[in-house]
């Protein structure tokens, strides 16, 4: 019975899968999830009430998606290695609590995260872990970026966004002078704030500018510059 790809019945059974490692490795995800549900609550509700933070809602998406394009590689993998989960638990075990006690809320939000990866990993092995591993990074885009940090980014996106701003009218023969992120424009003030900055599509550009290049062939650094590229193009744009 063919599964998809050339990937058969036959060939994930020789490799020694069976259907009860899915079994087992969905239900320890869903109780890792359990353990820590006030950070996946609070992940939801930062998605749905926070447009910087939009990103999260896609991440399900992109890695069913990258999961979807990389299924061929399970042929590689074998039940093996069960032990990388374990330790990727303990970790993820210790950030949450350090960040529940600290009040830090990407530790908090983080160790969530990693410990549902470890749970899935503790059954399925490193092996998964290695063919999969941009799928596992795609995760990190479940944590919220710090608010201070978005500000610092923001920052430099207005900047940015005003010189460009600057550019344009200039090559368009407007009069146009700027003073930081405030534009004088036909003795118009036009100020360069946080609505412009572009700060609500970038993360979320960055994270479907790197399922495309994660699934499309091309050389290394080529993919590298689209997930840079675009990030910086939508900054513009908004």
């Amino acid at each position: 019975m063919t599964i998809a790809s050339g990937l058969s019945t036959r060939t994930l059974t020789r490799n020694g899968w069976h259907l009860h490692h899915v079994l087992i490795a969905v239900a320890l995800a869903a109780i890792g999830m359990a353990v820590n549900w006030q950070a996946w609550i609070d992940l939801f509700r930062v998605a749905m009430k926070d447009e910087e933070s939009s990103q999260i809602l896609l991440v399900p998406i992109i890695v069913v998606w990258l999961v979807w394009t990389r299924r061929g590689r399970v042929r590689h993998c074998k039940p093996a290695g069960q032990w990388v989960g374990s330790v990727i638990t303990l970790i993820g075990a210790i950030l949450y609590l350090w960040g529940e006690a600290k009040l830090i809320e990407s530790f908090w939000y983080g160790g969530a995260v990693i410990v549902v990866m470890g749970c899935l990993l503790t059954v399925l092995g490193k092996q998964v872990l290695i063919e999969f591993l941009p799928v596992f990074l795609c995760l990190i885009f479940l944590v919220p970026v710090p608010r201070r940090v978005r500000q610092r980014i923001a920052i430099l996106l207005e900047g940015s966004t005003a010189r460009v701003t600057q550019e344009v009218c200039e090559l368009m023969g407007m009069s146009i002078e700027r003073t930081g992120n405030l534009l004088h424009i036909n003795g118009i003030d036009v100020e360069i704030g946080q609505a412009c900055n572009g700060m609500r599509m970038t993360f979320a550009l960055m994270l479907v500018s790197l399922a495309f290049a994660l699934t499309t062939p091309m050389y290394g650094y080529v993919r590298v510059l689209i997930v840079l590229s675009r990030s910086d193009e939508d900054a513009y744009k908004s």
